[in-house]
């Protein structure tokens, strides 16, 4: 029987989506968390460690989900077999192994990934207080960091079968949902915002949409003034904001912060949305259920939890 075990100082908001498919695909009696197998992976010399990676064995894996950035954990990379990640920049990991800093033939890519709740509120507790303990010696964040990382995935996620569920019916209407944060990173107010505000604009200025939405603006934003009008101050619960998703006729994704792959692109995958030139897309209905079913193809057979660590295993087997 193939058994799997988890690294306890996993950042598990970040971590849920990998551990669902380790309990889909290998199944939850066969995974354990355990410190001993991670002796040599030194998590505690940095809180960097803890933001960007999450290790289990099987071999030894690695999925890198620092969605912010493309480079690799030369220390996380040197501890493992096989190197995951989604965000990755095929230049700049080329370049790392031009120079013989990696092995381009251990590390693979992955597809858009989100967080997911994975326990319910006994096993959350229970978890957050044996991975805290069992991670003692090999841990680069405090015990206030570690209980909260659990409470977000319990409070601020959903199970992956909410996003599964058919999506509400919006009665004929082109109604579109777009909420995101207006980010303050370089890139992001140079490209990434303005892309974001260009949709906003589209949808507000197209009389036979019903827009709802806008940004997020954090009161210190130094471009705040400029996005005032597009501003929203609700915040959405989990559920409302897949809720109404799931109405929306049409979805917008765009790369983020560093130019990454953020949670909404796994989100529209699985949720089974479409992103296209808006009047196409809410003028052809035909058009939207193809992009909807081929989402939902590829999301099935592709870039579900199960099937990521399917491939996962199944690249390894090939590579070692």
């Amino acid at each position: 029987m193939i058994k799997a075990y988890i690294d306890p100082s996993s950042q598990v908001y970040y971590a849920s989506f990998y551990i669902q498919g380790l309990y889909d695909s290998i199944g939850k009696p066969n995974i354990s968390f355990s410190a001993k197998y991670f002796k040599d992976l030194r998590r505690n010399e940095g809180r960097t460690a803890y933001d960007v990676y999450f290790a289990f064995v099987l071999t030894k894996y690695v999925i890198d989900f620092a969605d912010d950035a493309s480079d690799i954990n030369r220390s996380a990379y040197k501890w493992a077999d096989i190197y995951a990640k989604v965000n990755i920049n095929k230049s700049f990991t080329l370049f790392y192994a031009y120079n013989k800093i990696v092995d381009y033939n251990r590390i693979i890519q992955l597809p858009p990934y989100f967080g997911i709740k994975i326990w319910n509120s006994y096993q959350t507790i229970f978890y957050c207080i044996t991975n805290y303990i069992k991670s003692l010696s090999n841990r680069s964040v405090g015990i206030h960091v570690h209980i909260k990382d659990y409470l977000l995935q319990y409070v601020h996620r959903s199970r992956l079968s909410y996003y599964e569920t058919p999506s509400l019916k919006n009665n004929g209407n082109n109604y579109v949902f777009f909420a995101s944060n207006l980010w303050n990173i370089e890139n992001c107010n140079d490209t990434t915002n303005l892309i974001r505000e260009r949709f906003i604009i589209a949808c507000t200025k197209n009389k036979k949409i019903d827009f709802e939405g806008g940004f997020i603006i954090p009161p210190n934003h130094p471009l705040k003034e400029k996005y005032l009008k597009y501003a929203i101050s609700k915040r959405y619960n989990i559920h409302e904001y897949l809720d109404k998703i799931k109405k929306s006729k049409i979805v917008f994704n765009t790369p983020a912060v560093h130019f990454c792959h953020g949670w909404k692109l796994g989100e529209y995958f699985c949720l089974g949305n479409i992103e296209e030139i808006i009047n196409t897309i809410t003028n052809d209905i035909s058009f939207q259920n193809e992009l909807q079913q081929n989402a939902l193809s590829y999301w099935k057979n592709s870039a579900c939890p199960q099937k990521v660590i399917e491939h996962l295993i199944s690249y390894s087997n090939r590579k070692l």
